[in-house]
């Protein structure tokens, strides 16, 4: 591998070959850019499969207030405390990524490397699911809702970002505004929408309930959010459907735990069954979506329309429209249980 990033290459092979108690020699290193995110870039070990490498990097439009040392510090820190929370319940801790050991690659702490264990498993949103996908994503929800974050900086010796609740109002505003685009360019009809007319405004009437979400209820408290939860960053067995791994902790912080039923349910519909349902993939090509608590359940509308921008600022992971027949529905009742009732 060409030594063209902005650290020395030599340096991290020593710094994994000391890790992993090897010669440097023997250690290949081979970059996935195709899964790397805002944050890390990701390396294979050639001779060590069972491991992987993720060094932090600048986010390119300088959004990120923290250089990558603190938030790989951060990461860590909390993965184990869940860990930790994961052990304490009786459950499989060994879901939740380990980091081996660390190194600082630049002066500026932007760039920092860590060595670890790489996760067995299909992406969420590319394998069949089952009763054990549902019991597990009730367990996380759960183990993260009980977390007592009061005094948990100063505890783990970090600072936690605070993730903000989403603004309904402009993300409805967004909604519409991606809707009436659809319903102009024909790009959606009355029969994609189950003969429910007229279509022009449809979405504004199915949105209503968002104008009644002005405040957070009386028993909302704060919680530990992974804050970046989607298919690819849950792993299942294809062939039980147990979950072995949920990855990518950078973004975590205290917040809404519906931040991290979104997250989940972003690309899955819930279609019931006997005692959980089934978990249905609806397919790539979302421009977003939003979740949020209502009724003691749990509403969202989707776009599927790559004409839907973000407006007022608002990310396109948090920008809401609409997928034709998925106007409003509720998660399972053990996962909502899970997350809002124990």
């Amino acid at each position: 591998m060409p030594d063209t990033l902005p650290f020395s290459i030599s340096r991290l092979k020593e710094c994994v070959a000391t890790g992993l108690q090897c010669s440097p020699a023997s250690i290949s290193l081979i970059r996935q850019p195709t899964i790397e995110g805002d944050d890390h870039m990701i390396f294979l070990i050639d001779s060590k499969p069972d491991y992987i490498i993720r060094v932090t990097k600048p986010r390119e439009d300088g959004s990120r207030s923290y250089n990558g040392q603190e938030m790989q510090a951060r990461d860590i820190a909390l993965r184990r405390l869940v860990q930790d929370e994961y052990r304490a319940r009786g459950l499989d801790e060994r879901i939740i990524p380990c980091s081996i050991a660390t190194w600082k690659l630049s002066d500026d702490g932007n760039y920092a490397a860590s060595l670890e264990t790489k996760l067995q498993g299909l992406g969420l949103h590319r394998a069949p699911v089952s009763e054990l996908t549902v019991q597990g994503l009730g367990s996380f929800l759960s183990v993260l809702k009980c977390v007592n974050i009061e005094g948990l900086e100063e505890k783990l010796g970090i600072k936690i970002p605070l993730i903000p609740f989403p603004n309904l109002k402009l993300l409805r505003e967004s909604a519409i505004e991606a809707w009436a685009r659809l319903v102009e360019r024909g790009q959606v009809s009355v029969k994609d929408i189950g003969n429910q007319s007229p279509i022009n405004g449809l979405l504004e009437r199915k949105t209503t309930m968002l104008e009644k979400i002005q405040h957070l209820s009386p028993e909302y408290r704060l919680a530990l959010v992974h804050n970046d939860i989607k298919g690819e960053h849950i792993l299942i067995c294809p062939q039980s459907g147990r979950i072995t791994g949920i990855l990518d902790w950078a973004d975590a912080g205290i917040g809404n735990a519906v931040v991290d039923i979104a997250g989940k349910t972003g690309g899955f519909k819930y279609v019931p069954g006997d005692r959980y349902g089934q978990w249905e993939y609806q397919g790539d090509g979302f421009d977003g979506f939003l979740a949020c608590p209502y009724n003691n359940g749990i509403y969202q509308v989707f776009v599927n329309s790559p004409d839907a921008k973000p407006r007022q600022g608002v990310k396109s992971d948090t920008c809401v429209p609409f997928t034709a027949g998925a106007f409003e529905y509720r998660l399972p009742a053990n996962v909502t249980a899970a997350a809002w009732e124990y």
